[in-house]
């Protein structure tokens, strides 16, 4: 059976700390979403990633059902968290930009290399340390 939609709802929600309360709670409760399902889900994908603030659109069916698309941190903050854990120095490796590169186009595998190419070429701009290894 087809899904319709009823409504999207648009949050900026920092990784790990959604909650049942106000915000959140009350905008859900409003629109037929059960808010305590909704912040275990949320909860459990982003579990770890409580540094960044990601943003999360709810789709909301008219049965009741409800989506969740989490967009990854944008790559830059990637980086500063990476040169933040490294003594304040923005210094990378190869290895770490890959890996970031990989968590960005989870679903894109054919993307990685040029995508790579292209932060590899963005921070020597910004005259980013990079490291081999």
């Amino acid at each position: 059976m087809k899904k319709i939609i009823k409504r999207t709802v648009d949050f900026l929600i920092q990784g790990g700390s959604a909650t049942t309360g106000f915000p959140i709670g009350a905008t859900l409760s409003l629109v037929g979403v059960d808010a305590v399902a909704f912040a275990s889900r949320f909860n459990e994908v982003t579990k770890g990633w409580n540094e960044f603030i990601f943003n999360v659109k709810i789709i909301v069916y008219i049965n009741g059902e409800f989506d969740l698309v989490i967009k990854s941190p944008k790559v830059w903050d990637l980086f500063i968290y990476i040169a933040k854990e490294s003594n304040e120095k923005l210094e990378v490796t190869k290895t770490n930009i890959y890996n970031i590169c990989k968590f960005k186009l989870l679903n894109k595998p054919y993307l990685i290399k040029s995508f790579y190419k292209s932060i590899l070429s963005l921070l020597k701009q910004n005259k980013v340390i990079i490291k081999n290894e």
